[in-house]
């Protein structure tokens, strides 16, 4: 008795392959045009869309600190507050600094016998890509993203 066997003609086996292989490139193709506009749609948020995400986070930083500087202890306050802004800014991703006016140090030293220092900047005078700019109080320094 013959055993049955399946034979598979070449132009099947041929078929077979060319659907596969035909199959597993479109998918890359397919992935990489998806993969291409995901990038093209971040770049643009990012060009159109970050600098008002960095002024607000800059707006909402310099209101917590007057905040607390004004009605949560002051600077003493800001020893415990300061390390907390910190930590959360560079989980957005951004570098803050705070540095304590000239009247504020003395301040501090004459009252509480202690020398603050706030939060020292990262960078060496200003920020990359930023100039300064007329500050309307003698305790901030403001920068603009030089564009």
């Amino acid at each position: 008795m013959a055993k049955a066997g399946k034979h598979i003609s070449p132009f099947e086996q041929s078929f077979m392959f060319h659907m596969i292989r035909d199959f597993f490139l479109l998918l890359v193709l397919v992935a990489t045009v998806e993969m291409s506009i995901r990038y093209a749609l971040v770049r643009y948020d990012f060009t159109n869309k970050e600098q008002g995400r960095v002024d607000q986070a800059a707006q909402q930083l310099a209101n917590d600190v007057k905040s607390i500087m004004l009605n949560s202890g002051g600077p003493l306050a800001a020893r415990t507050i300061y390390p907390i802004l910190n930590r959360n800014y560079e989980d957005l991703g951004l570098s803050i600094a705070v540095v304590p006016s000239a009247v504020t140090v003395e301040s501090m030293k004459e009252s509480f016998k202690i020398d603050i220092k706030g939060l020292q900047p990262d960078w060496k005078g200003r920020p990359p890509g930023f100039e300064a700019l007329e500050s309307d109080d003698d305790n901030h320094q403001l920068f603009k993203e030089n564009i």
